[in-house]
């Protein structure tokens, strides 16, 4: 979430100047999903990001420095030109035109491996997919990243606890649904205003827990939500580009 929503929309506002200049280089760690964004993602040489340990000082005749992002909120600018570039890139569509046949209807499901994910996960997963057995329910684990921003970009819906794996609807669809589980004690609303300024149909559920125990979450609630977004109690666009009821 840190390097996806603060520091990965730098780029993006120096992508022009760094492909017009192939011998610059890119600071930033060399993690996996970090390496796979510059590279994949926006297709740029693997060669030019370099890791600086440390605080030793590196010698540039030039130094590019765009604006730090705030946490998990990009700033409006930086995120739009982010979204220019990589839809661009990968052939993402911008917007959900419409309300999704029940028969072709993606949800995914944001999952963790840590303490945030809800306990009862298992138990949600197996009530949705009887109550919506035409419901599409997938999980973004597992994928490279460049195929988990083609999935939250097809996504109708995406359903996850507060944090990182909810970081990734900065790819969906103007139009797409939202449904996050916050802690109502120390709870952040950082990804709604991603949510606010990509026109997504932001939705949450409080629960009772600390940010840092894992949370217990109602099934039919989150049903309640999908069933909702199904009937399409979301907003669609209309052919003058204003939103409407989905019909």
């Amino acid at each position: 979430d840190h390097f996806t929503h603060e520091h990965l929309p730098r780029l993006a506002v120096a992508y022009d100047v760094l492909r017009a200049n192939p011998e610059m280089a890119i600071v930033a760690p060399r993690y996996g999903f970090v390496v796979q964004y510059v590279t994949e993602v926006l297709g740029l040489a693997d060669h030019r990001l370099r890791e600086i340990a440390g605080l030793r000082s590196v010698p540039f005749a030039t130094v590019v420095y765009p604006q730090p992002q705030r946490c998990g909120s990009a700033l409006t600018v930086a995120l739009f030109a982010l979204r220019k570039v990589v839809f661009g890139r990968l052939h993402l569509n911008h917007t959900r035109p419409a309300r999704v046949p029940p028969g072709d209807m993606l949800v995914v499901m944001a999952d963790r491996k840590d303490v945030r994910q809800p306990a009862n996960h298992e138990e949600i997963l197996r009530h949705l997919r009887g109550a919506f057995p035409a419901v599409r329910f997938r999980s973004h684990l597992g994928l490279r990243v460049v195929d988990q921003v083609r999935l939250f970009n097809a996504a109708d819906m995406v359903i996850g606890a507060h944090g990182a794996n909810i970081a990734n609807i900065m790819w969906c669809r103007h139009g797409t649904a939202v449904l996050e589980y916050v802690s109502r004690m120390t709870g952040n609303p950082c990804y709604y205003q991603t949510a606010s300024k990509l026109d997504l149909q932001y939705r949450m559920i409080l629960s009772p827990n600390r940010q840092g125990d894992p949370p217990v979450v109602r099934p039919a609630e989150v049903a309640r939500h999908v069933a909702d977004v199904l009937r399409g109690g979301t907003s669609c666009r209309d052919p003058s580009g204003r939103w409407r009821p989905c019909a």
